[in-house]
């Protein structure tokens, strides 16, 4: 029997395996808590951070700072988190998991990996089926998309990435670009410059790339070329390379028409602390400062239950104690009253539009609950504040999603004026769960172009076979 058949058949299924490539692109696994993130709001807010893995790369036990990092996330409650990869010492299962455990009750979370993460052919498996795949793109917050790509990748895959770059980058969003290895500038660690050219050449293809995002180098930079905004942040607990340095986070306030502030926080001076004040008000004390040591206000986002819905709070929190009270008024109305002028909104997460009232100095919004799909309560507005203590004496608040075999001692508040009761358990249950990214329509077609060519390619052998038995 000729062999021309089956090269035939090696072939189609190369093509297969280039299809399957591409559509992994588009797909991305959950950490954490997916929320959906409505449109019309007048700004968002993401945190970023990198390098977060221990000093010793065999442990799953994480530094300090990455743990306060965790607190802040909690209170903080960002839109989205972006991660620039080494978020493990090895990439072994039991440091993936205790990872993707450290985060399970945040919302959003997006990240690359990082060469900690996939050392191995077994870590790289088990991190693209439980984390993110190499390559993938997020559209979830409105006028912006956030492009991740994996420094770690073989040269045998760069022409995947020039092809995937080419379609993430074709889009009328503004684009933030995530990897690990910089770029830019240089500073000895940076990525393959066979790679750098492949998207140095992407980069010239578009205007919409406004900020990229890196790892690898423990210490914060910032340096801008060709009107890009390239920062290098990895400062999220691992031992820092910048004397004098302090570990950080990148707090970015991203404004829907395409500009953005970009704020790095201390993560070893100041804190920050949101408690209940009374019925329906909650405190907001923030003592963060800034990598130069200035003090620094930091975007918080805060639910509050109605009798009728539930509102957040969003404002950018001034140094000092701020109380934000919520009130219940006739005709459906939801007054937030602050004891001093912020720049803030409130919104109702109806989606796809939220339903928002802004000021950019104010103390005192106004919102409308009219015809939003009630939650069960008994209160006529009272500030939603569960909280959980795990791993160190930090709080994070506790949703209906669980963390594999950690004891946890919870504090539930089920209003201001109640007794608090502590209770402890133990769960178990894990947030590997993917979730669909991108455009499923391509998918789908991938799909569909794979399955013919499977049934060509049996037809061709069945054929073959008839003719030379």
């Amino acid at each position: 029997m000729s062999a021309k058949p089956y090269v035939a058949v090696v072939m189609m299924l190369l093509v297969i395996l280039q299809l399957a490539t591409l559509s992994s692109a588009q797909k991305a696994c959950r950490i954490g808590v997916h929320e959906d993130i409505p449109r019309g709001l007048p700004w968002y807010f993401t945190v970023v951070f990198g390098d977060n893995r221990p000093g010793d790369t065999s442990s799953t036990r994480y530094p300090e700072a990455y743990y306060r990092l965790v607190h802040y996330l909690d209170l903080m409650r960002p839109f989205a988190v972006i991660g620039t990869g080494d978020h493990t010492g090895r990439g072994s299962k039991a440091q993936i998991d205790a990872f993707t455990a450290s985060l399970w009750n945040i919302s959003n979370v997006w990240v690359v990996e990082g060469n900690h993460d996939v050392g191995s052919p077994s870590s790289q498996a088990y991190w693209h089926s439980v984390v993110a795949p190499p390559m993938y793109y997020e559209d979830g917050i409105p006028g912006w998309r956030v492009v991740f790509f994996s420094t770690e990748i073989p040269w045998s895959q760069y022409s995947s990435l020039s092809s995937f770059l080419l379609e993430a980058f074709n889009t009328s969003r503004s684009i933030i670009l995530v990897f690990h290895r910089p770029l830019y500038p240089n500073i000895n660690y940076n990525m393959d410059p066979r790679m750098a050219s492949i998207v140095w050449h992407a980069l010239s293809e578009t205007s919409r790339v406004k900020l990229i995002l890196q790892g690898h180098w423990h210490g914060y930079l910032e340096a801008e070329r060709r009107g890009v905004l390239f920062i290098i942040t990895a400062g999220g607990g691992a031992p820092l390379y910048q004397r004098g340095g302090s570990h950080h986070f990148l707090v970015l306030i991203l404004n829907p028409k395409g500009s953005f502030k970009a704020t790095p926080i201390s993560l070893d001076e100041g804190g920050l602390s949101i408690r209940s004040a009374g019925k329906g008000c909650v405190e907001v004390d923030n003592r963060l400062v800034g990598l130069n040591g200035k003090p620094v206000k930091v975007p918080v986002r805060i639910p509050f239950n109605t009798s009728g819905a539930l509102v957040y709070a969003v404002l950018k929190a001034p140094q000092g104690s701020v109380e934000i009270c919520c009130k219940a008024l006739e005709n459906s109305v939801v007054r937030l009253e602050a004891s001093k002028p912020l720049e803030w909104y409130a919104y109702l997460p109806t989606l796809p539009e939220a339903r928002v009232n802004y000021t950019a100095n104010g103390s005192s919004l106004e919102v409308s609950t009219s015809g939003f799909a009630p939650y069960t309560t008994t209160e006529k507005c009272i500030a939603t504040r569960t909280v959980t203590k795990t791993y160190v004496e930090t709080e994070t608040r506790v949703t209906t999603s669980t963390v594999t075999e950690v004891e946890t001692s919870i504090t539930t508040i089920t209003s201001p004026t109640t007794t608090v009761e502590t209770i402890t358990k133990t769960y178990t249950a894990y947030n590997n769960t993917p979730l669909s990214r991108g455009n499923p329509g391509k998918r789908f077609l991938a799909l569909i172009i794979a399955a013919l060519i499977i049934a060509l390619s049996i037809t061709i052998l069945l054929a073959t076979r008839i003719k030379n038995p």
